[in-house]
């Protein structure tokens, strides 16, 4: 009389009556219920379902011979076998790191999640996130709530500048950026040298360090001295370079 077993379980009378109305019954609880004095009545209490470090960084909601996860942003609930948990809040997957044009990750392949450290990228030699020599050329991205990357930024060419003016030479205009090259053509009567024979080609690459490199210059080929004029007037001894020409006045 006046038990306080409640609606998850039945009082049972002992058979054997003492006396002493707390040790003359109990609780038969359901299922998922275990007996507990509570203001100095038995009662039914729910069995707590909620184990520890469960539902981590959400929180666990103790239910009936079980529990709920409520997780924050970037976690769902699913079952965690690696820790034997029938529920816990899981971080979502982002997979494996994109792939950037011209940059290096050693986390390669490897999945990453929402909790993950952000993937660390670095530009190749060559490209920097501003096209600058002295550009930084390492940044980071992480693995979103919704299960995706950030967007990454672009890892560009270092610039050379303009392509460097060669007197006497035809060649491309315009920026010149790593690794492309500039072809020179040095016009008729010019050589890199200065002699018939020398090389009427060359080109300027465009380096890591952002100069131009391997410029040269296109020069006047050389003719030999002189041969003597009988019977005339000129500077002997001169020496002529091409288109350069030589006045001979003959004699009266």
């Amino acid at each position: 009389e006046g038990n306080m077993c409640g609606a998850a379980g039945k009082c049972v009378d002992h058979s054997d009556p003492t006396g002493k109305h707390m040790d003359d019954y109990h609780c038969d609880c359901d299922s998922g219920f275990e007996e507990e004095v509570k203001d100095g009545k038995k009662v039914c209490g729910n069995v707590p379902d909620c184990p520890d470090e469960a539902c981590l960084p959400g929180s666990c909601e103790d239910l009936v011979n079980d529990y709920r996860c409520h997780c924050p942003e970037g976690y769902f609930v699913g079952e965690n076998a690696a820790e034997d948990l029938a529920h816990d809040c899981l971080p979502e997957p982002c997979g494996a790191p994109p792939t950037v044009e011209h940059a290096t990750t050693a986390s390669e392949g490897q999945d990453t999640f929402f909790n993950s450290d952000p993937v660390q990228y670095e530009c190749a030699e060559g490209y920097t996130l501003d096209a600058a020599a002295t550009g930084d050329r390492t940044f980071e991205i992480n693995c979103k709530a919704d299960g995706a990357f950030e967007a990454h930024p672009t890892c560009l060419p270092v610039g050379c500048g303009e392509a460097h003016h060669v007197d006497y030479a035809t060649y491309q205009t315009g920026n010149v950026v790593f690794p492309n090259h500039v072809q020179y053509t040095c016009e008729e009567g010019y050589t890199t040298t200065g002699t018939a024979a020398g090389a009427t080609s060359f080109e300027g690459s465009c380096e890591a360090t952002g100069e131009l490199a391997g410029v040269l210059s296109c020069e006047p080929v050389a003719c030999a001295g002189v041969p003597e004029q009988a019977n005339a007037e000129y500077n002997e001894g001169s020496s002529l370079v091409f288109p350069q020409v030589l006045a001979i006045t003959c004699h009266e």
